[in-house]
């Protein structure tokens, strides 16, 4: 009994050990220290509202992150002023790259409608925060 316990159990972890090969797994260790939407480049000048013209920045600040850690930034129109339906996507852009401060910006050669609008922030697929701001005349 004792040996039919030992055989089933050597058993049971190849076959569990097989199937483990045969998936793909995305543990990562990478982490948000912080996000913010500002004004400027350099990240100085953070804020919630925009204007109709202005370029919108969001600053990252990625941490443990492996270099093929993929970050993405996704914008959305939440509720605003146009023939445009709600929670609308307005652009995505990610990023590979490993540990440290990323840059995203959003900008358009007409005018933002004024609104409340959304970036949603992922990690490897995984949407790990949103920050929302407005856009005023």
């Amino acid at each position: 009994m004792k040996q039919a316990t030992t055989v089933f159990s050597v058993l049971s972890a190849a076959i569990l050990s097989l199937s483990l090969t045969s998936c793909e797994f995305n543990v990562s260790t990478a982490k948000i220290k912080e996000a913010r939407l500002t004004k400027d480049d350099a990240g100085t000048q953070p804020s919630t509202v925009f204007g109709q013209k202005d370029t919108i920045f969001l600053k990252v600040d990625l941490v443990n992150a492996p270099a093929t850690t993929v970050t993405a930034a996704h914008w959305i129109a939440v509720d605003v002023d146009a023939d445009v339906p709600k929670n609308h996507p307005v652009q995505s852009f990610d990023i590979e790259h490993g540990s440290g401060m990323l840059t995203f910006n959003l900008s358009t050669d007409k005018q933002w409608p004024i609104g409340k609008y959304r970036v949603d922030v992922s990690l490897n697929g995984e949407t790990k925060l949103s920050r929302e701001y407005t856009v005023e005349e």
